[in-house]
């Protein structure tokens, strides 16, 4: 026979008096015996824990077991809350939407943490990943790169044991190919090259795989899902091919899911082969043996590294000093040289554990003030439970038992709302997040003692609180708020945090507006920019610059290898040093003649490049960041500046204004501008500067002359300014959740003060009518009333003001461009301050001091 459910049988077992237990369970088991004998075995147990639920009454309970004590008083604590909860509803309601957009808050803020620190942890052996950093020279000093040589991974592979793979990422940055498959052809980005070996370093999922390691085939490509459904839909990709600048075909040998939490995202990844001549740089990665003591095996590395490749003449290998830098720790911590993309900050997580505690503390603050101030409606209730007979203890346990109910009930509505409004935080912050996807059994665990814990916490002292009053004390209770000191404080200590997070969204809304309007150094409003995918537009460039020329409105065009703003896709060459043997590595646009013309790039000597002279073919332009690097300072026109890596060689014919062509995230760097039109693959992007308010006139005749010149390759076009305010779309988003914590932690203070104001003027009716029926004007009960409030609200500021200021001064040390922290951020937020508060309070305040006296005086 089918066993009944065991769960049933267990609660009657702990509940039940032993006289009728027995009897109880054969009755059970007579009729479970009966139902599976004319139904399911599914629908038997269901009756059977139907059946056994219904024993659970308050004749069958054991009256000697402590439980039933328990039970009775967890089953008391469910009326009473709910008849409180009814006869006030108002105020329930109050506490209720308080807590509720608290809590909603704070678990978003909480799945934003557990994504942000998961990145890169889905690997199976991620504490044992390390990424292989050296010391480069830049600028005046050596600096931490995230690339080094090629050569590198080969040596490490084969002689040092404690490494167990190795594995490179060459980013393809002058390359963003041209893709198609049957008739379909895309510019495409995301386009890597990688060791084979690195698939045994990352682990990926594959939903199709050929067997064994997929680039150990010839012409081998694995994509990602997303480019598999763009390409060939929900037909099986594998030994598809992929025609790549219409030249190189490749086959897809697997599709792989890319995480959303991954710091080394791609498109598509061919088979890296790196040039013998050993100058390519890359992201190297290793796989350490658990048992490997770091700090030891990086000084073998810096000795392997110095007696293998101490003697190259090129390529700043002179610092030596390689570095394994923790894969789990990049997304957060890394801010080097030559990052593969730009990672985010461990000040972001520090501020939003800071936003979820503020929030968690001023709902709870909320929650234990609107709880205390209805406090005098129960003393009656406790003072009469107490002459019954009812102890302090129990009465203490029955009022924390209602409040964690109250949180309880609050958590499952916030996790509703949670899950309705998903899709919203997603596109706020521009993650991929799956919140209940995050809620492991031990987070379900988590959450549950965290929801019980914060209803135990804030609901103590309003029990304790109401616990120690009796009836012939309750005049005591009635003390107004501002007298009551622990209140005031818990207001102050709201309004303080409230006015916090104010002052660090004002501080966050003005340093975006600077990074977005700050003046870069050369014009960016007025250029477009068009994705050159198709080479042969780039060999014939100057005839399709002149085409664009017989416009009127196109006042310059340049090719160039990239545009400011893709600091990342920008070639970095390494340089002779004037003087002595040294190298030293410097950003480098790689151009034709019109680049600097085209940006608008102001000199501060020498000249710009001539077409009309041909030795400028082969000269440079230098920011006097460079010239300073190399010594040179305003003597540099007519030095000789030699890029080893291309061998090139040219004379400085002019020196322009230090310019902002990365991130104002960064300080500005050395710049060379060279041309290179020996090079015209090299060109993957056309600047086009258009005349001010006719850039959307002269689009459909850009996209003619393009496709007079290419047949395939889409017309891919885009705003300079809007590909350089791309560079803070994180910041942006950041800020824009930023911006909705603060009004909701402004919401749930105002909901406090709100409730905290009513119950005042409820307790003082008859001393405002007095006041009235004795000449007092409406005007001054008002601010009577408001006034005691607002003191509050002030000093709450003054306490916020100091603590916003050195906060706020710690985060802008970040930046290389920041604001000045004037005292107008500070006063702005007193003001919204006190007139948020004022707004709450004020028109509840004035409609009770415009209430007839007589009537009011005639209900007291």
């Amino acid at each position: 026979m089918v066993r009944p459910p065991y769960w049933p049988t267990l609660i009657l077992n702990w509940i039940c008096s032993s006289e009728f237990l027995e009897e109880i369970e054969g009755d059970l088991i007579e009729y479970y015996e009966r139902d599976l004998q004319h139904t399911n075995k599914w629908r038997a147990q269901y009756r059977y824990t139907v059946n056994a639920l219904k024993f659970i009454n308050s004749s069958n309970l054991d009256r000697g077991s402590g439980r039933v004590g328990m039970f009775q008083l967890i089953s008391s604590s469910l009326k009473t809350g709910y008849r409180n909860a009814f006869r006030n509803r108002f105020y329930s309601l109050l506490n209720l939407s308080g807590l509720i957009i608290g809590l909603t808050s704070f678990f978003f803020v909480i799945a934003y943490l557990i994504d942000e620190l998961s990145y890169d942890r889905y690997h199976p052996s991620a504490d044992h990943i390390y990424r292989v950093i050296d010391g480069v020279k830049f600028d005046d000093d050596f600096t931490t790169g995230a690339i080094v040589p090629s050569g590198w991974a080969d040596g490490f592979g084969s002689g040092i044991p404690e490494i167990e793979e190795v594995g490179r990422i060459h980013q393809a940055t002058r390359f963003n190919p041209t893709i198609k498959h049957s008739n379909r052809v895309f510019s495409e980005t995301g386009f890597i090259f990688i060791d084979s070996t690195l698939l045994n370093i990352f682990h990926y999922q594959y939903p199709y795989k050929k067997s064994g390691n997929p680039l150990a085939y010839p012409n081998a490509i694995i994509i990602t899902e997303k480019m598999s459904e763009k390409y060939f839909g929900s037909s099986d990709p594998l030994d598809q091919v992929l025609i790549v600048n219409g030249s190189q075909n490749y086959v897809v040998t697997g599709v792989i899911q890319m995480p959303d939490n991954n710091s080394f995202k791609f498109n598509f990844a061919a088979l890296l082969i790196p040039p013998k001549e050993d100058r390519m740089w890359n992201h190297t990665f290793v796989r350490l043996n658990p048992e490997t003591n770091v700090p030891e095996l990086e000084s073998k590395l810096e000795t392997f590294t110095k007696v293998t490749y101490g003697e190259r003449p090129y390529a700043v290998r002179q610092s030596m000093a390689p570095k394994l830098q923790p894969l789990t720790s990049i997304h957060h911590f890394s801010n080097l040289k030559f990052e593969y993309t730009p990672n985010s900050s461990i000040t972001y997580i520090y501020m939003f554990i800071a936003i979820g505690l503020i929030i968690i503390v001023i709902t709870s603050i909320n929650f234990i003030n609107l709880t205390t101030a209805r406090a005098s409606t129960r003393i009656k209730e406790m003072g009469i439970r107490k002459v019954v007979g009812a102890v302090k203890g129990q009465i203490t346990i029955q009022l924390l038992a209602e409040n964690v109910l109250l949180v309880i009930l609050a958590s499952i509505i916030s996790l509703v709302i949670l899950f309705l409004l998903n899709p919203a935080f997603n596109q706020w912050t521009g993650k991929e997040i799956q919140i209940f996807m995050l809620l492991t059994p031990i987070r379900w665990t988590i959450l549950i003692l965290g929801v019980v814990i914060l209803g135990l916490m804030s609901g103590l002292y309003p029990a304790m609180s109401l616990s120690t009053y009796s009836i012939g004390r309750q005049k005591n209770v009635l003390q107004e708020p501002g007298r009551n000191t622990i209140r005031n404080v818990l207001v102050m200590g709201q309004f303080a945090l409230s006015t916090l997070m104010i002052i660090g969204a004002l501080v966050i809304d003005r340093q975006l507006n600077l990074f977005q309007n700050t003046e870069l150094g050369f014009e960016k409003m007025t250029n477009v920019i068009l994705r050159v995918a198709d080479k042969e537009v780039s060999k014939k460039h100057e005839s399709f610059r002149n085409e664009l020329l017989l416009n009127s409105a196109v006042r310059n065009v340049s090719f160039t290898q990239t545009f400011p703003g893709e600091r990342e896709k920008m070639a970095v060459l390494v340089y002779k040093a004037a003087v002595g043997d040294e190298t030293t590595i410097i950003p480098t646009f790689l151009t034709d003649l019109h680049f600097a013309k085209t940006l608008g790039i102001k000199l501060t000597a020498g000249r710009y490049f001539d077409a009309s002279r041909p030795d400028d073919k082969n000269n440079c332009l230098i920011n006097r960041k460079a010239a300073e690097l190399m010594g040179w300072s305003d003597e540099a026109v007519g030095k000789e500046m030699h890029a080893i890596d291309l061998n090139l060689k040219g004379k400085v014919i002019g020196i322009t204004e230090n310019f902002n062509f990365s991130s104002l995230h960064n300080d500005i760097e050395p710049l060379v501008i060279f041309p290179v039109l020996q090079f015209p693959q090299a060109f993957n992007v056309a600047i086009v500067n258009i005349e001010p308010g006719q850039i959307t006139s002269v689009i459909p005749f850009i996209e003619e002359t393009w496709k007079k010149f290419s047949v395939e390759s889409p017309f891919d076009y885009a705003l300079l300014d809007d590909n350089l305010k791309s560079l803070y779309l994180r910041d942006l988003s950041l800020g824009k959740v930023f911006r909705a914590f603060v009004i909701l932690s402004v919401i749930i203070s105002c909901i406090g003060l709100f409730g905290l104001t009513l119950y005042t003027l409820e307790r003082r009716t008859k001393e405002i009518s007095v006041r009235k029926v004795l000449g007092a004007s409406v005007s001054r009960i008002t601010l009577l009333i408001s006034g005691d409030f607002l003191k509050l609200v002030l000093v709450a500021n003054i306490v916020a003001i100091p603590l916003a200021y050195w906060l706020a001064a710690n985060w802008l040390n970040e930046f290389s461009y920041r604001i000045d922290l004037g005292a107008d951020i500070f006063i702005l937020a007193l003001l919204l301050s006190l007139f948020i508060a004022l707004a709450t309070i004020f028109f509840i305040t004035l409609k009770k001091a415009l209430a007839n006296p007589a009537a009011q005086l005639r209900s007291e």
